[in-house]
């Protein structure tokens, strides 16, 4: 799943959680892009996909300026499958979870501009 909600009025937080409770369980992409939405808090987006049921098809995890304010979740280490990690330009804080290397299949990472 690809989204662009770029510039878009109607993206709120509400709108988002409505949004993340309705993708499945056995999403192997899933790609937002949120620059001057209305989101102010994204953080329920990154903990919903980080969910255990996702471990084992999540293959690229893509949420650059969605205003994500969180700690990186060490649930995000379960996804076990996961190539591709782009959280940059967000206002994460915290340190990467040590078990990072669970993600054997981790090939780019981008967590700059946090």
């Amino acid at each position: 799943i690809t989204l662009s909600l770029c510039g878009c009025d109607e993206c709120t937080d509400k709108a988002l959680k409505m949004l993340v409770d309705a993708l499945p369980d056995k999403l192997k992409v899933f790609e937002l892009e949120a620059l001057e939405s209305k989101i102010t808090k994204g953080d329920y987006l990154l903990h919903k996909l980080g969910k255990e049921t996702r471990s084992e098809y999540l293959r690229q995890l893509v949420i650059p300026n969605c205003k994500l304010s969180c700690n990186l979740p060490a649930t995000i280490t379960k996804l076990i499958k996961l190539e591709r990690l782009r959280l940059e330009c967000n206002d994460l804080t915290g340190c990467i979870p040590e078990d990072i290397g669970n993600c054997k299949e981790l090939k780019n990472i981008y967590l700059f501009d946090n």
